[in-house]
């Protein structure tokens, strides 16, 4: 079994002593207990076309679910980490596979993870992140993994179904591009350097699978809907701009499908429905 140790700040030294008691501690650890819960995931992304490549910084909210735990473990797939910091400070990690393993000095009951990290996104076939010409996707869902959860692909998390979060997501892109994600758009920001930041914020916490985003030169159109609860709830598409009046026609009925499904089992429960077209061989929720 092989780990790689990487420290958070490349001018500190750990003794050999500490990593080998940390290679131990994760030797023994049982992957299937994980003593956390994420409540909140703040990320900043940056999508690099030229260069296929992603740099990003999320900031974690985590919870212990153990008060006595001292390791715990995060998920991310091939991308590199330059910088991690708990509660502001420095810390240390270990990595194993799609793992990254933490340990508790002091342990905290709620306490935030800050982690700088870049790199080119994979899949595995069917989920994970996607650059296609010039548009990107992300399948949450992976039918060639296990777990199947892909946000690991792009952003470090506890990538699990049943651990649900909220989500603010900032997402950078040339500013020729559109970018759309979960929840609620809350600003457009412009950049000096020609880019453009879309802030996406969902406030109803969500599995990691069902966490996406689309970017490209989409064309978009709404079509009007009233909720159940008589509020109104946007229905907002993203299609490539040769197939705009195709997807008018095709999805002209999903008024009728929303009313359907709130009646027979109960209001929709998120602020915002969408549905943003791939160039993939599936679909995702």
């Amino acid at each position: 079994m092989l780990f790689l140790f990487v420290s958070a700040n490349a001018q500190e030294k750990y003794s050999d002593a500490s990593r080998l008691q940390s290679a131990a501690l994760v030797q023994a650890f049982d992957e299937e207990y994980n003593p956390v819960d994420v409540i909140h995931y703040d990320v900043a992304l940056s999508v690099d076309f030229a260069t296929t490549s992603i740099r990003g910084v999320a900031a974690i909210d985590v919870a212990l679910t153990d008060a006595d735990a001292n390791l715990f473990y995060l998920h991310l797939q091939n991308l590199d980490i330059t910088a991690a910091t708990l509660n502001d400070s420095d810390v240390s990690f270990l990595r194993q596979s799609d793992k990254i393993y933490f340990q508790l000095q002091k342990p905290d009951s709620i306490f935030r993870l800050r982690i700088e990290y870049s790199g080119v996104p994979g899949n595995d076939g069917f989920g994970g992140f996607f650059f296609k010409n010039d548009y990107v996707y992300t399948v949450g869902e992976g039918l060639n993994s296990y777990p199947p959860s892909m946000l690991r692909y792009w952003i470090p998390s506890h990538d699990v179904p049943n651990d649900k979060a909220t989500l603010d997501l900032h997402l950078t892109v040339d500013d020729d591009l559109q970018a759309f994600s979960n929840g609620l758009l809350v600003s457009i920001d412009e950049n000096d350097d020609g880019t453009k930041t879309f802030h996406w914020q969902e406030r109803h916490p969500i599995a990691t699978y069902l966490v996406a985003i689309v970017v490209g030169p989409y064309a978009t159109f709404s079509i009007p809907y009233t909720s159940l609860t008589g509020d109104d709830l946007p229905l907002e598409f993203y299609v490539f701009p040769h197939h705009l009046e195709t997807a008018r026609e095709d999805w002209k009925d999903i008024t009728k499908m929303m009313d359907f499904f709130e009646r027979r089992y109960g209001p929709y429960p998120f602020d915002r429905y969408s549905m943003a077209e791939a160039d993939n061989r599936g679909a995702m929720e």
